[in-house]
């Protein structure tokens, strides 16, 4: 057996996972490369050029679960199952900071008190460890492992610089320990205190060109950020927007009240509205 067909082969052999990755405004793959943690750890793949599909290697038959991210865009998590399905779609969507072209846009910060924001997120986390401490007391976990993707990067969104903290190995009842203690310090918070809110799904409505009906409703999607620069901040582009249109605006996230709002957005203009979300009493 030749050397160039051993290599090959070993290819072959070690392919576990084919990643088709799209950015969802384009369709088309990222404008940044995208890079993958399995399990919570860094995981190395190479892309096969020209088609945009990434090859992850390396991995048995079993249960995964796969981090896509990459600059622009917000993570994608999502479970593999090998060797069940090998080929998978992972759609990312835009950040806030992604370079949208020219266009008619909405644009906010979303905010709410900050001991809301903390021990709404701090006692999610805590519920969902006593339930595992309850299954499997001795074993060791990481909250990047076990958390759900909203509930793991609203974690992230508050503790962005204590990464030990959540990628750390520990046993469920030194999980709890660390949870009461923080659950404790936003009890002490004044109520005065807001932050920027992130991953608020934001919806607007509006009324856009259409070349066979002349006129159509369209909806558009998206997330405020959590992380940076852009924390609490939106961006919608409204594509084919009828001139002077009312935008219908509506927000929402677990734990606070449904909110709305309405604006008359500009073609080829950036319009601009904030909002202080409410917590469920």
């Amino acid at each position: 057996m030749s050397e160039h067909f051993q290599t090959l082969s070993a290819r072959y052999v070690s392919l576990s996972a084919a990643l088709k990755v799209r950015d969802s405004f384009t369709n088309q793959v990222p404008i940044s490369p995208p890079v993958f943690k399995i399990n919570g750890k860094p995981h190395k793949s190479y892309q096969h050029a020209p088609s945009g599909f990434w090859s992850l290697t390396g991995l048995n038959r079993g249960n995964y679960r796969l981090k896509t991210g990459a600059r622009f865009y917000f993570p994608n998590i999502q479970e593999l199952v090998l060797p069940e399905e090998q080929q998978y779609t992972v759609m990312l969507d835009p950040r806030p900071d992604y370079p949208y072209p020219p266009g008619s846009m909405i644009r906010g910060l979303l905010t709410a008190p900050l001991k809301t924001i903390l021990f709404n997120i701090l006692s999610q986390v805590q519920k969902l460890v006593r339930g595992l401490q309850q299954k499997q007391p001795k074993r060791e976990i990481s909250l990047e492992q076990i958390l759900p993707q909203q509930l793991l990067l609203s974690l992230e969104q508050i503790y962005p610089q204590q990464q030990t903290f959540i990628q750390e190995q520990m046993l469920p009842q030194q999980l709890l320990l660390s949870l009461k203690t923080k659950l404790a310090q936003a009890r002490e918070l004044p109520e005065e205190l807001v932050a920027p809110l992130g991953l608020v799904r934001v919806t607007a409505e509006y009324s856009r060109e259409d070349p066979i009906e002349n006129r159509s409703n369209a909806l558009c999607v998206s997330f405020s950020d959590n992380q940076g620069n852009y924390n609490g901040r939106y961006a919608l582009f409204l594509q084919n927007l009828i001139p002077d249109t009312e935008v219908k605006l509506t927000f929402f996230k677990a734990d606070y009240e449904e909110a709305f709002a309405t604006t008359k957005a500009e073609v080829m203009r950036t319009n601009y509205v904030n909002l202080e979300m409410t917590p469920c009493t």
